[in-house]
């Protein structure tokens, strides 16, 4: 996705349900760094925006471990969430009737 100011951001998303099931093996993964933030949001089941956070693409690569067997670069989501910007979700919620 590319921001109204140029940017380019990896958006990355999850649900209620697979996060409440996999809690302990809660990933970011990454196979690339051709962005320049990573948004990740996490979503109620009826697809409302739970938590949004944002690091970006260098903070990224510092965090992640090479899985270079899998051709990617991981880091947990607790570890991105608490490195990331939270971006705030009130206004989405109201926005979107909830």
């Amino acid at each position: 996705m590319i921001h109204a100011a140029g940017s380019t951001q990896r958006v990355m998303v999850r649900a209620v349900p697979f996060l409440q099931t996999a809690q302990h093996v809660l990933n970011v993964d990454i196979n690339n760094f051709d962005f320049d933030y990573v948004v990740l949001v996490n979503l109620t089941e009826d697809y409302r925006p739970l938590g949004m956070w944002k690091l970006s693409a260098d903070e990224v690569r510092r965090l992640a471990a090479d899985r270079g067997k899998f051709n990617k670069f991981q880091l947990t989501q607790k570890e991105f969430t608490q490195a990331a910007v939270p971006i705030e979700v009130i206004s989405l919620r109201v926005s979107l009737g909830g």
